[in-house]
């Protein structure tokens, strides 16, 4: 009788033991996760050397970056270098200190931007704070003022714009130079 009653004993032992341990575990499987559900943390893609050529609306971009870091849609450069060609034969050179790209959007912001712009009709130097290149609107924009000028005439302003073929459009506060 002794046998009989430690093998109940050690039955209904392992029996509790089991009981417990998938009590625990299913306790721990439906654990909701606690606090609110973060976004998953991105890993920055350092690019040392960026060489890019890109087609937008017949043009062809050339950019250069000495090095660009990549969060997601957008891309923190510095050293920027960016020449466009259009078929027409209109060509920007732009340098720029730093600056970002929008991937999703398309649009490229520049910090101190010094850049030049070659047509049929001539030549067009400027510097601007900023420049805001907008793909959606084919344009780029100077919120923060900019200086254009050529050999026979300086303009300053306090905003800007300007298209791809080099027509410039400068409002509150233009001073025209010749």
């Amino acid at each position: 009788m002794s046998f009989e009653t430690n093998r109940r004993f050690y039955i209904v032992a392992a029996v509790l033991v089991v009981l417990l341990f998938s009590a625990g575990l299913a306790r721990d499987l439906m654990l909701e996760r606690k606090g609110s559900p973060d976004a998953p943390v991105e890993i920055p893609v350092v690019i040392e050397g960026l060489d890019l050529v890109r087609e937008v609306e017949g043009d062809r971009w050339f950019v250069k970056s000495d090095r660009v870091v990549k969060r997601g849609e957008v891309s923190d450069a510095e050293s920027l270098d960016v020449v466009i060609e259009s078929p027409a034969g209109t060509v920007w050179k732009i340098l720029s200190a730093r600056g970002k790209i929008f991937d999703q959007a398309g649009d490229i912001f520049l910090d101190d931007a010094a850049g030049n712009v070659k047509s049929e009709s001539g030549a067009i130097d400027w510097t601007a704070p900023r420049a805001e290149w907008k793909e959606s609107e084919s344009r780029w924009f100077f919120p923060e003022g900019l200086e254009a000028w050529n050999d026979r005439v300086t303009l300053k302003g306090s905003i800007g714009s300007m298209t791809m073929d080099g027509t410039l459009d400068v409002r509150e506060g233009a001073v025209v130079t010749w």
